[in-house]
């Protein structure tokens, strides 16, 4: 038959009695704990965790039987004849020290313990939410299934939910401890629904149930509620790309935020934009140009392609006119921006218009440029070839 659950109140007293004893028979013996005592200091603590025993509450029980212990320490001497055992033991270290570095090392294996439960805690529902984000956005799963799965997520499936797709600069393992920094955070910015984060498709994702009343001012909301996440992350050595979604109800909807979040993603990532969202105007402007590459190729060959026969090839003189255009057409800034003289930028223009006469002063010949940056951009020239007419 087997023994009824403990209850926390039973695990943590006995974690606590374990680690008074292990104190105890240091002290007495003036021996280090055994492997098998430290073990079992480990595996309490991490039952503890299991049952949501804050690892604060673990240390302050163990530190007030610390303090007991050390105040009757001589009468627990007097109590278990130590005398006569130390006696067999000249040169050994004072009872007190060997008390101290026991509590060291058997804290250290609670702690140990405590952080292990709870990496196993977060491993298994981060798995949970891949299994789930696998079942609802590749279709492999019943509506009732996903309904039912959904709301031990804590998920109800119905209402309005925006999708966001991150891409990390480094493999997603190395990137994955940022994730439930960023689930905290969301669910601390969204806290009228759930909120859950996983993997799918080589990237990040999260769903998030925000209000269905304002589509644009959420949608707006958890943009900023996503950078300010990472931006407040306890590590920052890894640099993400965003899409976002259109807040959409019910599961069809999740799934169609989703395809605009990987498609938002997609265009960040090429053109090197930190975050696109669904009203952005220039993802609403590189959909359009994206609509026909054919056209947007035949173009790219008309305006750019002389560029190729510049001595250093057409990188940095694209790179003049994407900065040039981001700084409003401002020499001065663009200079700053390429940290070079404004007479070099200066020639680097003078240059594209005598390869490709078209004039950045102009203004049509000056939108004709911008848009076949924009399109190379996106078509990831002169990187990539560009696609056959």
């Amino acid at each position: 038959m087997l023994d009824p659950p403990l209850a926390s109140e039973d695990v943590l007293k006995r974690l606590v009695v374990h680690y008074a004893t292990v104190l105890s028979k240091a002290a007495t013996r003036r021996e280090v704990p055994s492997r098998h005592e430290l073990e079992t200091c480990r595996s309490l603590a991490m039952k503890a965790a299991d049952h949501e025993i804050p690892l604060q509450t673990i240390f302050i029980q163990c530190s007030a039987e610390t303090y007991r212990l050390w105040e009757g320490l001589p009468e627990l001497e007097r109590k278990l004849d130590v005398r006569a055992l130390s006696s067999r033991k000249a040169g050994g270290a004072p009872h007190r020290d060997v008390m101290k570095a026991a509590s060291e090392v058997a804290l250290s294996s609670i702690l140990s313990g405590h952080a292990a439960a709870a990496r196993r805690a977060t491993d298994q529902d981060l798995r949970r939410g891949d299994r789930f984000l696998d079942d609802l956005l590749a279709c492999r799963a019943t509506f009732p299934d996903l309904l039912e799965h959904g709301e031990s997520l804590g998920l109800q499936l119905g209402a309005c939910h925006a999708v966001v797709a991150l891409s990390p600069d480094k493999p997603l393992r190395a990137a994955w401890p940022d994730l439930p920094s960023l689930e905290h955070s969301l669910r601390t910015r969204f806290t009228t629904g759930g909120v859950l984060a996983g993997r799918y498709a080589d990237n990040l994702v999260a769903l998030v149930a925000v209000a269905s009343a304002e589509p644009a001012t959420s949608a707006k909301a958890l943009r900023d509620a996503v950078t300010e996440a990472l931006k407040a992350r306890p590590s920052r050595q890894t640099s993400w790309r965003i899409g976002i979604g259109r807040p959409r109800p019910g599961v069809h909807g999740i799934r169609v935020s989703y395809e605009e979040a990987r498609e938002a993603l997609e265009i960040a990532r090429r053109t090197d934009v930190e975050c696109l969202g669904p009203d952005d105007s220039e993802l609403l402007l590189r959909r359009v140009l994206g609509r026909d590459r054919a056209a947007m190729a035949e173009l790219i060959r008309a305006v750019l392609l002389p560029l190729t026969s510049a001595h250093h090839g057409p990188g940095p003189l694209l790179d003049t006119l994407e900065a040039y255009f981001a700084a409003g057409c401002m020499t001065t800034q663009a200079a700053r921006a390429l940290h070079l003289s404004v007479r070099a930028v200066t020639y680097r223009l003078v240059r594209v218009k005598d390869l490709t006469n078209h004039d950045v002063n102009v203004p049509e010949e000056r939108f004709a440029l911008e848009t076949a940056l924009r399109g190379a951009r996106m078509l990831e020239w002169p990187r990539r070839p560009l696609p056959d007419m």
